[in-house]
């Protein structure tokens, strides 16, 4: 249990995008909880699904490269620097490259098929990338000393896509002076940050007058979900509707009919207006 005093972790690869003001999901006040271990991680289906499948798009990465082997990580890695620690996905070891064996950092990533538009083509690059996954690549890159690093992502379940990119010297040193700068003032002073713009504002007191609110991005991934949900339930509307009206058909002119989990009736009201009901046993 935390004392509220004592950091409990560095900053990782997680952390770093979300110090620089790049990550959507969250922002400095969420680092510094957790550097803490004052908030709990929240379990999301996005998020079990993306530990499931990580193996899978591993797997795939390593079909595409018989030039290296590809090696699950089995812990944090810390930097020689107490502020910063990071645990990439997977190594890939080159035993046989031009230079002699050469290692690389592999990010694994999945995303819905909404958030398609967020990655460019294969092969683009960092430019194809969102910019908070790219950090955390670099964080990982910088404490392993390697020179060169991959992303591969599943997109909605069935779009692979794959970067490689090149060690960002000049993006290191941003992001180690803005981690260093926040561990001095936050983190070794334990003073609470600022409410970053990604940050999950505290609960505020509704007012008449209240306009809109531009989302952060824990509002946005709300909005997506939210949706996706609108989404799914037109659909399945749709399909009721669709099937109801096959319903009516096969009634014809009886007044229902009978089945093994329930009946439908497409009687008459005393106006002569057929109406359509359903009445379903109950499960034993």
């Amino acid at each position: 249990m935390s004392d509220g005093r004592t950091p409990l972790r560095a900053i990782g690869g997680a952390d770093i995008g979300a110090l620089m003001g790049i990550n959507p999901f969250k922002g400095p006040r969420a680092v510094y909880y957790r550097v803490f271990g004052l908030t709990e991680d929240v379990d999301k289906p996005c998020f079990e699904w993306g530990r499931r499948l990580e193996g899978t798009v591993a797997k795939r990465f390593e079909d595409d490269h018989d030039e290296m082997f590809v090696l699950d990580t089995t812990g944090p890695q810390k930097n020689r620097t107490v502020y910063a620690c990071g645990e990439p996905d997977r190594i890939g070891v080159n035993p046989l490259s031009s230079v002699g064996e050469t290692l690389c950092i592999i990010e694994i990533k999945t995303a819905n098929a909404y958030a398609s538009d967020h990655w460019g083509p294969s092969g683009t690059g960092a430019d194809g990338v969102p910019t908070y996954i790219v950090a955390q690549l670099m964080w990982y890159m910088w404490q392993w000393g390697v020179e060169l690093g991959y992303v591969a992502v599943l997109i909605g379940g069935q779009d692979y896509r794959e970067y490689e990119i090149d060690y960002d010297s000049e993006l290191v040193a941003r992001m180690k002076q803005t981690a260093s700068e926040f561990w001095d003032s936050y983190i070794v002073p334990v003073e609470l940050p600022p409410l970053g713009p990604n940050d999950e504002a505290p609960e505020a007191s509704m007012d008449d007058g209240a306009g809109y609110i531009t989302a952060n991005g824990h509002q946005e991934q709300l909005m997506t979900e939210l949706r996706a949900a609108e989404q799914q339930k037109a659909e399945a509307i749709s399909a009721h509707e669709l099937v109801k009206e096959r319903v009516k058909e096969a009634i014809g002119q009886a007044r229902g009919v009978i089945a093994l989990f329930g009946e439908a009736s497409y009687a008459a009201n005393k106006k002569g207006v057929r109406a359509f009901r359903t009445k379903w046993n109950k499960e034993q």
